[in-house]
Order: structure tokens, then C-alpha cells, then sequence
């Protein structure tokens, strides 16, 4: 288990937004048909990596396929695969993880290819190790530039304690200063102590911010517009919603989300995507990312700006654990 705090201490929060990633011949010489795929049976999503290994599937990828728990089985498994032979493995694994990984793999001579939701910013460069996400870091980090550009420099963002533990929550407020705005406070809520919706609502309301930004998953996210919609603040302060908080129910309705795809098919599409970058040889990086209002079928592109993405320090109350898988 590798805690968040060790996470920046180590110096790994930050990424810049570089050219295409270019494999060498070395690492492409197995053919792609036949290739590891390390998948975790999540508790919080189980169908995701399903939609992905059909994406795998459907892109021409024969995967040979070892289903994970935990840290310690990522690790087992990978060994597993290597040892038979496999030289290019496709990990749906949280990008902390790779420290841990990549030295295996370059004893091998072997690529690592990992995927996810791209919460995390990419914590090591190396040739043997690639990214291939559906970029909500760098969704976060727009959502901040946009919100300060569009509503005012003074934005607040609320969030669970399990999202305050990603790199999603800390890239949107380099996007929010970097555009001249300031973060005015940080709201916790879904603790230990209980979900303290009522906190705060109470806290957008006594802090009146020219925007919020809400970072949920699931039903906490649900909870969360529910309450927002009941404090009669929707419509009256303008919310932006985290890549994760694209739900088409009418409780999302005219909120507005920037993400790198709108589709209830994103994992599925990131694995045709991950196959097609092996094919090519190359991994681009995103250029562009869509701000989609649900419900309105209205969205427009933002171009994503060359840079730094850098995670501040934690701050008292954030998500200081993380697990990676």
C-alpha cells in the first residue's frame, strides 16, 4: 500500500505534457496478438474491466488474461506472465503502482502498458512503460482554467474523502491559480463521521464562490446533487461536475463536465484505443478535452495547454491513503 503522503514525498506528482511516447523496435518485436492483460475484479465498478478486455478483444488483441485483488497479485501476476514469455502486459492498475513495477518489467525487457482512469498524474518516465487513460487529471486541471475564465476567480470544490485522494482533486487547483483564479476552500465530505452533506451545503452557501467544482463517484455523487438541487444552489452558483460525475439521469441535468469522452463506453473505447497506439507504435498525448452539459446534447473542445501539472501539498482532512487496485 503506498499512502499519499509518501506519494508526494517522493517527488512523483508531477507531469508534464510531453510529445508522443515513440516504443522502440525491442519492445514491439512479439506480435500484439498475443499479450498479457493484468485486470482487477473491483468491488466499487465490476464491470469496467470487462467493457475494457471487450475494447482489447474487439481492437484484434489476443490477451492472455490474470484476474487481481490486490497490490501483492498485481506483482504475482506479472511475474507469472513474464516468465512465460509475455514481453507486452496491459495493466488496468493505479499509476502509483508502477514504481513498484516498472524495475521488473525492465528486467525483462519488457513493456508495460497501464491503464485507468488517468485520476493520477504518470509517476515515472521510462522506455518501457506507457500510459494509455482516459486523462481526468488533466480534465480536473481544465475544469479549474475554465471555471475561473467562464464564472469568476474565486472557486470552492467539494469532494468525498475517497476523491480528495487522487491527483484529479489537486490538478484542479493548479488549472483554477494558473488561470488567476484562487481556491477559496476545500469541502470534505463522506468521512468516517458520515457523509456531513448539510456541512457542506452550508459552507457554498456562507462562502458564495463564483463556482464549485464537485468531485464524486457513484452514489456519492448522487447524494451530492441531491442535496445541492434541495439547498435550491443549482442554478444560482454554477457547478462543475469531475469527469467522474458524467451521469446522464435528470438529477445531472445541465451540469456541466470536462472529460476526454462522454460515453458510457469509455473503458470499452480505451481498449480499441490501447491496441490501435501498439499497433502505431506510439502514444500520443491528449490535446484536447470536451465540455459536455448533460442533458443538453451541447458541447464544445478545449484545447489543453502545454505544461506543468503539479499536485500541491496535502492538506488537513484529504484522503491521505490510496489503494492501488
Amino acid at each position: 500500500m503506498i499512502t499519499r503522503r509518501q506519494f508526494v514525498q517522493l517527488g512523483f506528482a508531477t507531469a508534464a505534457i510531453t510529445p508522443a511516447t515513440v516504443l522502440s523496435d525491442s519492445l514491439l518485436t512479439p506480435s500484439i496478438k498475443s499479450m498479457g492483460a493484468i485486470l482487477p475484479e473491483s468491488r466499487l465498478n465490476p464491470l469496467l474491466s470487462a467493457q475494457f478486455l471487450n475494447g482489447l478483444i474487439g481492437g484484434g488483441a489476443t490477451v492472455q488474461t490474470e484476474w487481481v485483488k490486490s497490490n501483492a497479485e498485481v506483482i504475482t501476476a506479472s511475474e507469472r506472465l513474464l516468465a512465460q514469455g509475455v514481453r507486452v502486459v496491459i495493466a488496468m492498475i493505479a499509476t502509483p503502482l508502477v514504481t513498484l513495477l516498472q524495475p521488473i518489467y525492465a528486467k525483462h525487457q519488457a513493456l508495460l502498458v497501464v491503464v485507468n482512469a488517468g485520476e493520477n498524474l504518470p509517476v515515472i518516465e521510462s522506455p518501457n512503460v506507457v500510459y494509455s487513460t482516459l486523462h481526468y487529471a488533466e480534465a480536473a486541471f481544465m475544469a479549474g482554467r475554465y471555471g475561473a475564465q467562464r464564472f469568476g476567480p474565486r472557486g470552492l470544490q467539494v469532494s468525498s474523502w475517497y476523491e480528495s485522494g487522487f491527483d484529479t482533486f489537486y490538478a484542479f487547483e493548479q488549472g483554477l491559480t494558473q488561470a488567476g483564479g484562487e481556491l477559496i476552500q476545500s469541502v470534505i465530505t463522506h468521512t468516517a463521521d458520515g457523509a456531513n452533506l448539510g456541512s457542506a451545503i452550508d459552507a457554498i452557501r456562507v462562502a458564495q464562490p463564483d463556482f464549485v467544482y464537485a468531485a464524486y463517484y457513484g452514489d456519492n455523487g448522487q447524494e451530492f446533487m441531491q442535496a445541492y438541487r434541495g439547498a435550491g444552489l443549482f442554478g444560482q452558483i454554477p457547478l462543475l461536475g469531475s469527469a467522474f460525475m458524467s451521469d446522464d439521469s435528470p438529477l445531472f441535468a445541465g451540469m456541466q463536465t470536462i472529460q476526454a469522452t462522454n460515453t458510457s463506453q469509455a473503458f470499452t473505447l480505451l481498449g480499441q484505443r490501447t491496441i490501435e497506439q501498439l499497433r502505431a507504435g506510439q502514444f500520443k498525448p491528449i490535446s484536447s478535452l470536451t465540455v459536455r452539459t448533460i442533458g443538453a446534447g451541447d458541447q464544445h473542445l478545449l484545447s489543453l495547454p502545454h505544461g506543468l501539472i503539479r499536485a500541491p501539498e496535502i492538506k488537513s482532512g484529504w484522503n491521505r491513503s490510496y489503494l492501488a487496485v
